[in-house]
């Protein structure tokens, strides 16, 4: 797993707008923006949604994302291997969220909102 800590900020200069452009292979309108600022993203546009991860070491040497881009058409989609899973902070549920861990068992369906394993994807990038 490679993850990133990200400002959750859409300004022209952020690096998670950046990334969400290359990957979407298009930048957003102003107007996308202000709807973004004023309603907020959905984050669950995203899950299943393949994209080509580039990192490279870091001045420390450690690993760091550089760029994330749209997958190129000549390479086949991967089949998803884990659940795509939304977890909303605002409705979040300790209990909930251990659940695996205390119960060994799968947590329940209202842990977090589970998404199709097998999002659809064709050329229209839908965030």
């Amino acid at each position: 797993m490679v993850s990133a800590w990200l400002t959750a900020s859409f300004h022209e200069e952020a690096t998670l707008r950046k990334y969400m452009e290359s990957w979407r292979g298009a930048p957003y309108t102003e107007q996308q923006i202000s709807e973004f600022e004023t309603d907020g993203f959905d984050w669950s546009l995203m899950l299943g949604m393949p994209c080509m991860v580039q990192m490279g070491l870091n001045k420390k040497g450690k690993v760091k994302i550089q760029n994330i881009t749209k997958l190129q058409k000549n390479i086949e989609r991967p089949a998803s291997v884990n659940q795509h899973i939304v977890l909303i902070l605002d409705e979040y549920d300790q209990k909930a969220f251990k659940w695996r861990e205390l119960n060994s068992q799968p947590a329940p369906a209202t842990a977090a909102k589970i998404i199709s394993t097998d999002a659809p994807f064709d050329d229209e990038i839908p965030f």
